[in-house]
């Protein structure tokens, strides 16, 4: 076998093997802590319970308040 093709894995084994622990720990990381609910717009904002907007006043209160406090709602802080 040409030795190339042996020397791949010896070099993938260590960063297979990083991302593997980086991935282990990320698990252990705290959860976000739920925002306080939106005024008038049913739903949580997380993937099993997304906000329900219905109108362009719902979806101008949600805008402000992710926009507004960016850190509460999942997103990180720009700037």
């Amino acid at each position: 076998m040409p030795r190339h093709v042996l020397v791949r894995p010896r070099l993938l084994a260590p960063v297979a093997a990083t991302l593997g622990v980086a991935l282990a720990l990320g698990s252990g990381l705290p959860a976000a802590q739920a925002a306080d609910p939106l005024p008038g717009i049913e739903g949580e904002g997380a993937p099993r319970d997304p906000y329900q907007i219905d109108s362009a006043d719902d979806l101008r209160t949600v805008a402000g308040a992710i926009n507004g406090d960016p850190g509460a709602y999942g997103g990180r802080p720009t700037g």
